[in-house]
């Protein structure tokens, strides 16, 4: 093999240990690329679509409450007519 494994300053040179180390260390890297592929990147998926659902309910509810106001207030119009509230000071003897 042409691959050269140093650990703590002292080259391996049996194959077989080699090869061990070879393949425990491509079973970690996959290990991890897994575990960010199936478990980390879902999550985020979700908490992304979370924030959007959560923002496009809040835009929704606004709407809503927007145009029941409006509503609201035109239809009391419609029903009390118009009227006028008077605010002065009163003074006192």
């Amino acid at each position: 093999m042409s691959t050269h494994i140093i650990i703590n300053d002292r080259e391996i040179t049996n194959p077989a240990i080699k090869f061990s180390v070879i393949v425990a260390s491509t079973v970690c890297v996959g290990i991890i690329t897994a575990a960010l592929l199936f478990l980390v990147l879902p999550l985020v998926g979700i908490s992304i679509a979370a924030a959007f659902s959560f923002a496009l309910i809040v835009v929704a509810c606004v709407a809503v409450a927007f145009v029941t106001i409006g509503l609201g207030s035109t239809l009391l119009s419609m029903l009390i007519g118009p009227f006028e509230f008077l605010v002065r000071k009163v003074k006192r003897h």
